[in-house]
């Protein structure tokens, strides 16, 4: 017998007359033991849960944003995304548009509210975000079967399509296949200076974008870049 277990059966084993002080020591041991076990078991949930959520954080954002110093678009940005890939660690680079823009229903009588848009480059994209891999629907922006219903049956034009997060298409009550209008800014009207037109543009939602994080469910819509540059 090994003298660390000849040490510990001797406290803990005790005369007939003393069991009791036996008994004490069983439980102590036995509350040392599942006190050490549940914060054990409450360090690895919390460390899983950690993991999972820094996952999703990841794999919906870029990890890095570069923006040009005058705060403009990059002209040439096709070539900053090839000088930026060629640096040690990056693995790719895709180009984005942000933009606010209100949201108003075809079917409602007024806006309903405002979303991020994300103007994107649906290939290069899927290389940084996996952006694809959230989408129930279609991904193609400009000739998805709806968009190309959309235009026989309605009069209006039809920019592209669009990709709705899930948690905006259930808080503006939009399914895919509805018609949405986009209104990113006002201009002035050039028949009355100083009067401001909403400048509108139609979308079909293509798309419902589900990423497991309600920040990015109930905020974003995707489109095509070029058709947000």
């Amino acid at each position: 017998m090994r003298f660390e277990w000849f040490i510990a059966l001797r406290y803990l084993s005790s005369r007939r007359k003393q069991s009791f002080i036996s008994i004490i020591s069983v439980i102590s041991i036995g509350g040392v033991a599942l006190g050490i076990t549940t914060v054990i078991l409450v360090i690895s949930i919390l460390n899983g849960f950690e993991h999972g959520l820094k996952e999703k954080f990841l794999a919906n954002e870029a990890h890095i944003y570069v923006h040009a110093l005058t705060g403009r678009f990059f002209a040439d940005y096709q070539d900053k995304i090839e000088e930026i890939e060629t640096i040690e660690g990056v693995v790719a680079a895709s180009p984005v548009v942000h933009i606010e823009s209100a949201v108003w229903p075809k079917d409602k009588a007024t806006i309903t509210g405002t979303i991020h848009i994300k103007g994107i480059d649906r290939e290069q994209e899927d290389r940084v975000t996996g952006f694809s891999q959230f989408v129930d629907g279609s991904v193609d922006f400009k000739a998805a079967p709806r968009v190309e219903m959309a235009r026989l049956m309605t009069e209006e034009t039809i920019t592209g399509g669009i990709v709705l997060g899930i948690d905006v298409a259930r808080r503006l009550e939009i399914e895919m296949g509805d018609i949405i209008r986009l209104i990113p800014e006002l201009v002035e009207s050039p028949v009355s200076p100083g009067t401001f037109l909403p400048r509108i543009k139609n979308f079909v939602v293509v798309g419902l974008y589900q990423s497991g994080l309600y920040l990015y469910d109930n905020a974003l819509g995707f489109i095509d870049l070029e058709t947000a540059q």
